[in-house]
């Protein structure tokens, strides 16, 4: 929420004392110290937003109160929030090169967030200064997708699907029914996550130098904590149109997809597709910033600094390997118990589709699962880079012309450990991806380093006309989910020929780097308002794009190419 927002600094060109990562630009969000506030003030706000969408008012609270003693030597700042959220969407989603599906469905799903900031900061002296500062985040996200898939493949007798220049079909008629079934859809999935935050800092400021450093730590956990989906062929009337052209694909007939259209029970709950997939991230971090102010002509200080970060991240995957088989008997899977009326689902066509009762279907898989839970090793993630910087950078100004000039070293060093594909058919889990991984854990390493070079300069022409240049070169990391080596096989002996596929990142990725310029003209002419105009130059390299090899061994034959180890 804003009130823990005390100021965003927005730096569109790079300088030496900045955290190295952005090629865009940089932003410092901020937030509130109790002896920058009166004491004893404070925030109150209540807010309601209606959405049309869910048809639901979602409240929203938040609130702030500070303390600073007479002295203004000692200051203690809480303020928490929170916040629910309703989110409906409808639409179309298709798959025109798999027998021309179209399927209008609803998504629906509910967030609750929740936020508490402490800080206290300690001031003895108009000299020193620390303080500490924790926030605690977290937020829930369950919701539950649902949809009929409503094959528009032609039948006998229709004429066939215009097609597009790629040879997709994006235009079928099926005067006389489809040619392929069509099958309600629908997966549920409960979502948290919640961060922690603990940040010191210490700032110490002498006649002609300052020091100023900055440590803490802070972690996040959360992601899918249980999934699980539906299913059922339909015996749908699909007289119609389907219309892949445009912006959007359309039907268009009388589709109606009543429940009573579902089985009545049976051949519903998919337990294959039960799984939990927690997540972890951290980081550690320590800053040392001093800066020294000079009287040298031009020179107006120089500040130098050292920063050091170890970030750790993953993800695990647990799929249910118990031996659930539909018993009429239990009652589970009757249609009357796993959906809840009708939804509309589409665009500008509200067609109707079976809701599904969500907390029903959660309710009756955690019950089936129990513990019945192995780890997919093929979902297994893990990452660590250590991150050092050192800087200096010297400040100047001199008759209306002011700015910096700087270096950045980073070094950077990062591995990632993962499951080792091989043969392992005696595997105990249960789980037939797990046959194609060993258990023995591998690491893969890699590092670089790079310099930073940066310049920034202001001419002020008039009292308010001022002239901004600037060079510098900069990087941006990779992603963690490019860089995790862990290989992920599909198509592993599912009786689909030819459809092997192994995925693997690489760790060796090096940052996105940007050589980049801008030279701009500000003309301030009133109080609070500004034109500018500016123009930019970057040239940015080391993309990450994937690369594409056929028949490579990974140590995994496949049945479905006669064993052969060919991916």
């Amino acid at each position: 929420p804003s009130e823990l927002i005390a100021g965003m600094e927005v730096y569109k060109s790079s300088q030496a004392d900045l955290v190295e990562g952005g090629v865009g630009g940089t932003v410092n969000v901020k937030t509130r110290k109790p002896l920058d506030m009166d004491a004893n003030s404070g925030v109150l706000s209540v807010k309601g937003t209606y959405a049309s969408g869910s048809e639901e008012t979602d409240p929203e609270f938040s609130g702030l109160y500070s303390f600073k003693n007479d002295a203004e030597t000692i200051g203690v700042l809480v303020a928490a929030a929170q916040s629910d959220y309703s989110l409906v969407r409808k639409g179309f989603e298709a798959t025109p090169t798999w027998n021309q599906y179209i399927a209008p469905v609803s998504f629906h799903q509910t967030k609750e967030r929740e936020a508490l900031n402490v800080v206290a900061q300690f001031r003895p002296t108009e000299a020193i200064e620390f303080g500490i500062n924790y926030m605690d985040l977290t937020l829930g996200a369950n919701g539950v997708n649902q949809g009929v898939w409503i094959a528009g493949a032609p039948g006998a007798g229709d004429p066939p699907c215009q097609v597009s220049h790629q040879n997709v079909p994006v235009y079928c008629e099926h005067k006389n029914g489809s040619s392929a079934p069509s099958y309600f859809d629908s997966r549920s999935r409960q979502a948290e996550m919640t961060s922690e935050t603990v940040d010191a800092w210490f700032t110490y400021t002498a006649e002609a130098a300052k020091l100023e450093t900055r440590f803490g730590t802070t972690e996040a956990t959360g992601g899918t904590s249980f999934e699980n989906s539906i299913w059922a062929g339909i015996d749908l009337p699909t007289k119609g149109i389907t219309d892949f052209r445009g912006d959007t694909a359309r039907l268009i007939g009388n589709f109606d997809s009543s429940i009573s259209y579902l089985p009545a029970s049976g051949a519903f709950l998919d337990m294959s597709a039960v799984v939990k997939q927690p997540n972890e991230d951290q980081e550690d971090y320590f800053q040392a910033d001093l800066t020294f102010d000079l009287d040298l002509g031009p020179l107006t200080s120089i500040k130098t600094g050292a920063r050091q970060t170890e970030h750790t991240a993953g993800a695990r995957q647990y799929k249910y390997n118990g031996n659930y088989t539909y018993n009429a008997a239990d009652g589970y899977e009757k249609r009357e118990l796993l959906t809840d009326g009708l939804i509309a689902g589409g665009t500008d066509q509200d067609i109707l589709i079976p809701k599904t009762n969500a907390k029903y279907l959660d309710a009756i898989t955690m019950k089936i699962a129990g513990n019945n839970f192995a780890e997919d090793r093929s979902g297994y993630k893990s990452l660590t880079e250590e991150n050092t910087s050192l800087y200096v950078m010297g400040n100047f100004e001199v008759d209306g012309v002011r700015g910096n000039l700087g270096f950045r070293y980073i070094q950077t060093d990062a591995s990632s450990e993962y499951y080792v594909p091989g043969v392992n058919p005696d595997d105990a889990t249960g789980l037939p991806v797990n046959k194609g991984f060993t258990t023995t854990l591998a690491t893969d390493k890699a590092s670089y380093d790079d310099v930073l070079p940066s310049f920034n300069v202001a001419f002020d022409l008039t009292d308010d006309l001022i002239l901004r240049a600037s060079a510098a070169k900069v990087i941006t990391r990779s992603n963690f989910n490019d860089m995790y080596a862990t290989t992920s096989v599909a198509g592993l002996n599912d009786n689909n020929p030819n459809n092997g596929t192994a995925t693997r990142g690489n760790i060796g990725l090096l940052p996105y780097t940007s050589n980049q310029a801008d030279v701009g003209l500000e003309w301030y002419f009133s109080e609070g308002s500004v034109a500018s105009a500016a123009y930019f130059n970057k040239t940015v390299t080391n993309f990450v794009v994937p690369s594409v090899s056929t028949g490579v061994s990974i140590g995994v034959p496949d049945g479905d190419k006669g064993g052969a180890d060919s991916w």
